[in-house]
C-alpha cells in the first residue's frame, strides 16, 4: 500500500502508511513534530502508528544538526530514559547525550545476543545431543533508537520510535501479540520511510483501557493453544488490545517483504 500525505499544514509534510485516521491527539502530536525547524524533508508514520509520549509510536523522524530525545523515548534500545533538551549539535551536552545513547543501544543489543546464546544452548542440549549448531539466519534489531544515516544525499539523525530499520536486504522481526503471528522480514529500502518499517502490530487500546475492557476469561480465550501467563498482570497485553497484524503487514508491503511467518507456542513475559 502506498503512503498517504496527511492534510495538515506544517513546514515538513507527514507521510503515513497507516490505513486508519489519526485521532485528534495523534494528529496534534504529528503536527508538533513536523513543525520543528530542524526536521528534514518529512515525517514518516508506520502502519502501527499510535499515541505515545513526546512523539507518535511508529514514527520515523529525520533531523539536521539536532536530535529529539523525546522522539527516542524512554525505551532506548528497550532500555534508557531520555528527555528533550535545548542543547538542538556540536555542544558538550549534545555530544554527551549522543555518546551515552549509542552506549545504551549497544548494551541492549549485546543483552539480546547473550539471551539468544543461552536459549540456543538449551535447544542444542535437548535437540542436538549437546552439539553446537550453526543458525541458518540470525536477526537482532532495535526499535527505539537513533542513528546517523544518509538520506536524500544528506547526513541526518534518524530516530525510530517504535520502528525498525528496513534498508534493502536488512532483516527484521515484526511481532504480533501474545496470540497472533510474527514475521521475519527483509527490507526493501524505501527512502520515503527513511528505510523503516513497523516494530509490531501497534496498540488499539491503552494499557489502562485494555484492563478495564477485557476480563481474564477473554485473555484465556484469545491465547488458546499458547503456553503463557494468563493472569491480571498481563491483561494489558491481551491480543484484542492490538491491531490485526495481517492488516499492518499489508499496509507496509512496499517497505518489507515477508521471509518467514511464525506462530508462537510459548510466550514468556516478565
Amino acid at each position: 500500500m502506498p503512503y498517504e500525505k496527511l492534510k495538515i499544514s506544517t513546514p515538513a509534510s507527514v507521510l503515513s502508511w497507516a490505513n486508519h485516521d489519526l485521532g485528534s491527539e495523534e494528529t496534534k502530536m504529528a503536527k508538533n513534530v513536523a513543525s520543528l525547524p530542524f526536521v528534514f524533508k518529512h515525517v514518516a508514520l508506520m502502519p502501527d502508528v499510535h499515541l505515545g509520549k513526546g512523539a507518535l509510536v511508529g514514527s520515523v523522524v529525520a533531523t539536521k544538526d539536532a536530535i529529539i530525545p523525546a522522539a527516542v523515548g524512554v525505551d532506548v534500545g528497550c532500555g534508557m530514559n531520555a528527555i528533550k533538551t535545548p542543547f538542538v549539535a556540536r555542544s558538550p551536552k549534545f555530544d554527551a547525550y549522543w555518546r551515552d545513547l549509542q552506549w545504551a543501544q549497544e548494551f541492549a543489543r549485546v543483552n539480546r545476543d547473550v539471551m539468544m546464546v543461552r536459549f540456543k544452548r538449551i535447544v542444542e542440549k535437548h535437540l542436538a545431543g549437546g552439539k553446537a549448531t550453526k543458525p541458518l539466519l540470525s536477526v537482532n534489531c532495535h526499535h527505539n533508537y537513533a542513528e546517523k544515516e544518509v538520506h536524500f544525499g544528506e547526513e541526518v539523525y534518524v530516530t525510530r520510535k517504535g520502528a525498525v530499520r528496513a534498508r534493502e536486504d536488512d532483516y527484521g522481526i515484526i511481532p504480533g501479540s501474545m496470540g497472533a503471528k510474527s514475521f521475519i522480514v527483509r527490507g526493501k529500502g524505501n527512502h520515503d520511510s527513511y528505510c523503516s518499517c513497523s516494530h509490531g502490530a501497534g496498540r488499539l487500546m491503552s494499557r489502562n483501557k485494555a484492563k478495564k475492557h477485557f476480563s481474564l476469561d477473554d485473555l484465556v480465550e484469545q491465547t488458546a493453544g499458547i503456553e503463557c501467563r494468563k493472569d491480571e498482570g498481563v491483561l494489558d497485553e491481551i491480543p484484542g488490545a492490538y491491531k490485526p497484524i495481517d492488516e499492518v503487514m499489508a499496509n507496509q508491503s512496499d517497505l518489507v517483504e515477508v521471509v518467514a511467518t511464525l506462530k508462537q507456542v510459548i510466550c514468556v513475559k516478565g
